[in-house]
């Protein structure tokens, strides 16, 4: 990898370590019954950084093995496609716990996401 790619890729693969050990932490020792409205906002910030870390560091790593390019385009769109994996399974998880996930709904999110994709591309 080159020496750009590390610089970048280290902190973030960092960041994404100590985000999902923070998930698995709020997972084994927050209960949601008894903890209110703080104990969700980690459970749902936690599992956001922890999808967010780990799509950005798998994008950046297939990026760069399998498309090689300018750094700086393969961090942005790595990100960018992180953050709307990241929302939505964000908004599948939100709408299961209001038993609200039905196919079709998450079939609507699924376009909806993929046709914002392609209009921030175009």
């Amino acid at each position: 990898m080159h020496q750009t790619t590390r610089n970048y890729l280290v902190p973030i693969s960092f960041g994404t370590i100590i985000s999902i050990a923070g998930f698995i932490s709020v997972l084994f020792f927050i209960d949601p019954l008894t903890s209110g409205l703080v104990g969700h906002i980690f459970f749902y910030l936690t599992l956001f950084l922890s999808v967010y870390g780990f799509m950005t560091t798998l994008g950046i790593i297939s990026r760069k093995k399998f498309a090689p390019g300018m750094f700086s385009e393969q961090l942005r769109n790595s990100s960018r496609q992180a953050i709307l994996i990241a929302i939505l399974i964000l908004s599948f998880v939100i709408l299961q716990l209001f038993n609200l996930l039905f196919w079709w709904i998450a079939l609507t999110i699924i376009l909806f996401i993929i046709v914002l994709e392609i209009f921030i591309t175009a």
